[in-house]
């Protein structure tokens, strides 16, 4: 079933772990009092996984176009919570800048874990938008999402793998639970959906929902077999995946957009400056061949597409759940 969806050669771990320097010596005009000549961008989560993959993608591209060395900084720990409070204590001299994924599920389900409300962070562009996918070990030889809850149903199958409770594949997981009835017994959290998906390729954990990003090397070397996809608009990295929905499971959460953000007093005119440069390097031949050979979508999207994910998607997420499932309950399985 693996060898439907190959798209590369590329390894899902190309950009992680190979230095985390990138770009050129110098600074723009408006940028960097904070470091001298460098850029810190902060990833709230683990090497490998699909942010960090982007990340260090599209950083060297950026640091090109402004002229500035970007430092690529995985700060892990509570989730994405660790890597947001550093931001948010950044200067905001356009030394910091944070690649983050949006809207946020801990704005409803866990804000007493960030030092500040989320929205005070401010918003640059966006760069793309990406689903989940479950996985599954090829050994087990899952035919399909059906099949695959069949077997936890029947107690074949009892853990379930993601990120931090709380966050969004935590909430993914937990909704699969409820409504679609995959009756997981034990969920087990992981840094980033690069070390997730490791995890079920050793078989560590049968099943997990990593990002579509993430899985594309460990399917193109038949190290983990993709089920199903979260995301109604289906998954750019494996076309001929079904969705959930196409399954006769619905969801009201399966994906999310990933954007730049930086510290509250950052200067409008630097976001700006980042802004088009993002838009500029997306637009770039090497971005769009990595898109090309990689699968992964890029797009820009501006700030106040962005603006909206970020700040009023959680209340509308919030609301699409309440239809179906309790926030509440859910709050409540948080703390415990």
């Amino acid at each position: 079933m693996a060898a439907n969806y190959r798209h590369s050669r590329r390894r899902v771990l190309q950009y992680a772990g190979a230095g985390s320097m990138v770009g050129l010596a110098g600074c723009s005009s408006l940028l960097g009092t904070g470091d001298g000549d460098n850029v810190r961008a902060v990833v709230p989560y683990g090497e490998g996984g699909g942010t960090d993959i982007y990340t260090r993608a599209i950083a060297p591209e950026i640091g090109d176009e402004l002229d500035v060395n970007i430092e690529v900084d995985n700060v892990t720990g509570s989730g994405v919570v660790n890597g947001l409070n550093e931001v948010y204590d950044a200067e905001g001299d356009g030394s910091t800048v944070c690649f983050m994924n949006g809207p946020p599920s801990m704005a409803f389900l866990r804000p007493d874990l960030l030092g500040f409300d989320h929205t005070e962070l401010k918003e640059g562009g966006a760069f793309a938008r990406t689903g989940f996918v479950i996985s599954a070990h090829p050994d087990d030889e899952v035919e399909d999402y059906e099949d695959l809850i069949s077997r936890y149903q029947e107690g074949e199958l009892t853990d379930f793998g993601g990120l931090a409770v709380g966050e969004g594949q935590w909430l993914l997981a937990m909704l699969m639970k409820d409504l679609h009835g995959l009756e997981w017994e034990s969920y087990v959290s992981y840094s980033s959906s690069g070390e997730l998906a490791q995890a079920n390729a050793s078989e560590e954990i049968p099943s997990g929902n990593p990002t579509e990003t993430t899985m594309v090397g460990f399917v193109e070397d038949d190290l983990l077999t993709p089920v199903v996809a979260s995301s109604p608009q289906g998954s750019p990295n494996f076309p001929d995946l079904p969705t959930m929905e196409e399954e006769g499971y619905e969801t009201p959460y399966g994906d999310f957009t990933r954007g730049l953000l930086f510290p509250p007093d950052t200067d409008e005119d630097i976001i700006n400056e980042w802004t088009g440069a993002l838009e500029t390097v997306l637009e770039s031949d090497e971005l769009q061949e990595w898109s090309d050979e990689t699968g992964n979508f890029i797009e820009f999207m501006d700030r106040d597409y962005w603006t909206e994910q970020w700040s009023e998607g959680p209340a509308r997420i919030e609301e699409a759940i309440n239809e179906v499932a309790s926030v509440e309950s859910y709050r409540e399985e948080i703390q415990g």
